[in-house]
């Protein structure tokens, strides 16, 4: 329980009431509001809670946060101006400003996040620190697990995770930032210890109106840098200087090119991963890393450095590589009992394809079969574009379904085919389980193929609904069978 004007103390607010009033929940959806509620009426894109606050109001909201007057209802209506970026201050305050408390780790980018995540996650826990991660895979910590509906998740999500885990000690969070977190203000009052910045490419242009619009979501972040923390930034990536102006003297660059803070000497692929080298403050390093891809090399340095300048030493860091075995759907996949491999990837991006593509092709001695296709109410332009990386980067393409959602699946496939220069060369098939099956049954030994686009997710949603789906499960008891 917490007093109404205590909870609301760091808003212009509009509407309070002068006598005192407990508030013992904030809720975001009708449904879920308990007696006692404050009710906080968002704007969504799919309703508007506005709509919904009657509702609230009747399952036991006392008060009701919204950015527009609600004629009718019976408990007072507290204005704002943004009810997205109140809601991250007042979930704060609700749950005792659990971030305060806690060192927080913000990596954002198009690419590469939640390989970063996760071996940071990993590293940390093996420097005796207690980790929590937040991201694309779930929310995790100690013995805890949940999936998580979105890769940042909305504010009030967000400090209820981090008052659960002060609660089991956790003292330090590493978090995928997405555009939309910063955006949608989810992470608005939250100061980072380090930010990373993995790439810049398109993706989300069905919700960001512009690259520029996209862009500065990202930087966004690295303005939530506490005055002590540390940037660690790609330097290769041409977008770069716009996050080390933002991040200042904190910045530290890695990359392949000479000229950034640390640079990758040498690399090299092992049966089990990758060995590379490194040249930091000049010093040099060799870490292993059980992930194959000169992307994943990068993700690895991304995560070494910031570990570094988290004082973590080097033996913790090679302990928690170790521990690594796998990324769920990040160039993850198995050696097929006919003698050719399998790999799934999340890559659903047009440099997430080109970089799966060049990862597999350097290391598959035949050919490289790609199978893909583009998610459905997303970005539309990079259809044709991933099409033509597939076909100029594979020996077979099979394009088939993707979550296609509420769009036709055949319209979705026809933008795609629109991209290649050889349409009469390629496979398509609207099934993915079938499409699966067909580009496992072209493969030889020696060869790769490659899923893209669905990666971690069990799924495959169409018409709005969900439906067990696994390319990795897939793949395998179809191997299984045929062998």
């Amino acid at each position: 329980m917490i007093d109404l004007r205590t909870l609301l103390s760091n808003l212009s607010v509009q509407g309070l009431p002068g006598a005192p009033m407990r508030i013992a929940q904030v809720a975001l959806d009708s449904r879920a509001v308990k007696p006692g509620a404050l009710f906080v009426a968002i704007e969504g894109f799919q309703s508007d809670g506005h709509d919904h606050a009657e509702q609230a109001v009747k399952n036991g909201a006392v008060a009701v946060l919204a950015q527009r007057d609600i004629p009718g209802l019976k408990v007072p209506v507290l204005l704002v101006q943004d009810t997205r970026l109140a809601l991250a201050r007042v979930s704060a305050c609700f749950y005792g400003q659990p971030a305060t408390r806690l060192s927080l780790v913000g990596i954002t980018g198009t690419n590469g996040k939640t390989t970063i995540a996760t071996l940071l996650e990993a590293v940390l826990n093996s420097a005796n620190r207690d980790a929590g991660f937040i991201g694309t895979l779930g929310y995790r910590w100690s013995q805890h697990s949940y999936d998580g509906a979105r890769t940042t998740p909305d504010a009030l999500v967000l400090h209820g995770l981090f008052a659960e885990m002060l609660d089991d000690h956790v003292d330090t969070v590493v978090m995928e930032v997405s555009s939309h977190a910063v955006k949608l203000h989810r992470t608005a009052g939250l100061n980072f210890d380090a930010a990373i910045f993995t790439n810049f490419t398109r993706d989300h242009m069905d919700f960001h109106p512009t690259e520029a619009d996209y862009l500065q979501s990202k930087v966004g972040l690295f303005r939530q840098l506490k005055p002590a923390g540390v940037a660690v930034i790609n330097g290769d990536d041409a977008r770069a200087g716009v996050f080390v102006e933002a991040a200042g003297d904190r910045s530290i660059t890695y990359g392949f090119l000479p000229n950034n803070d640390a640079v990758i000497t040498a690399y090299e692929y092992t049966e089990h991963g990758s060995q590379f080298s490194f040249r930091f403050q000049q010093d040099s390093y060799d870490f292993h890393l059980p992930l194959w891809g000169r992307f994943n090399v990068a993700n690895g340095l991304a995560a070494a450095v910031t570990a570094l300048a988290m004082h973590v030493s080097v033996e913790a860091i090679q302990r928690g590589f170790n521990r690594v075995f796998r990324v769920p759907g990040r160039m993850d996949g198995f050696m097929a009992p006919q003698g050719f491999r399998v790999i799934v990837d999340y890559a659903h991006t047009p440099d997430a394809l080109t970089n799966v593509i060049a990862a597999v092709r350097e290391m598959t001695s035949g050919r490289v079969i790609t199978l893909f296709g583009c998610g459905g109410d997303r970005d539309a332009g990079k259809r044709p574009q991933m099409a033509a990386i597939a076909e100029k980067g594979s020996d077979c393409c099979v394009i088939t379904s993707d979550n296609p959602r509420s769009e036709d699946p055949a319209t979705i496939i026809a933008a795609i085919v629109a991209g290649l220069e050889r349409p009469d060369e390629a496979i398509i098939i609207e099934d993915r389980r079938v499409a699966i099956e067909r580009a496992l049954s072209e493969a030889q030994p020696g060869d790769c193929v490659l899923l893209a686009g669905k990666g971690h997710e069990t799924y495959q949603e169409i018409c709005g609904v969900r439906h067990d789906f696994d390319d990795l499960e897939i793949a395998r008891i179809w191997t299984e069978t045929q062998s």
